[in-house]
């Protein structure tokens, strides 16, 4: 089965997604359940540009670039703090503790930069609408079998950022 370019752009037909998800073997059954996102979750991640799905040696893989922010504060004393996200709460009530490091993790949009993710990721999760100077940390490129698509490899490349919130 041929992987056609429309997987990769603004509109989706979610059947003939459906089709090529099961095709490479791709089980259904988990999906929607205990914190797996949707069918549709994944038709609008890629419609919106969040991911593409390609096939690699036989294999179809959901890639994803994100930008990766952690957020610091340093107080009159000296003492610094960093922020972290602890878990992600759906809007049907479930929780999945993430235990992350950073504290905002935004997927890069078609057309936008990593830079221009960081300052949105700001902006939607920590409602933060000041310009801030980022550090560049560099990045990392990692596969693994997607917690959110069960069953759906992903490869992730993360462009690392840091900022401090310290008036300057």
């Amino acid at each position: 089965m041929e992987l056609k370019e429309n997987y990769n752009s603004e509109k989706t037909d979610s059947r003939e997604l459906r089709s090529k998800l099961i095709f490479f073997g791709v089980d259904l059954d988990s999906w929607g359940k205990k914190g797996a996102k949707t069918l549709d979750e994944l038709q609008k991640e890629i419609e919106e540009g969040e991911s593409v799905l390609v096939e690699e040696n036989g294999e179809l893989v959901r890639k994803v670039e994100s930008a990766v922010i952690g957020v610091f504060y340093e107080d009159l004393e000296g003492h610094k703090y960093k922020l972290k996200e602890d878990r992600q709460v759906f809007a049907d009530g479930n929780v999945r503790y993430r235990n992350f490091p950073q504290a905002v993790l935004e997927k890069i949009k078609r057309g936008e930069n990593s830079l221009q993710a960081a300052q949105r990721g700001l902006k939607e999760e920590l409602g933060i609408l000041d310009e801030l100077k980022f550090k560049d940390q560099g990045g990392v490129y990692k596969e693994k079998e997607s917690v959110s698509y069960p069953g759906l490899k992903s490869a992730y490349t993360q462009h690392k950022f840091s900022v401090y919130l310290n008036d300057e």
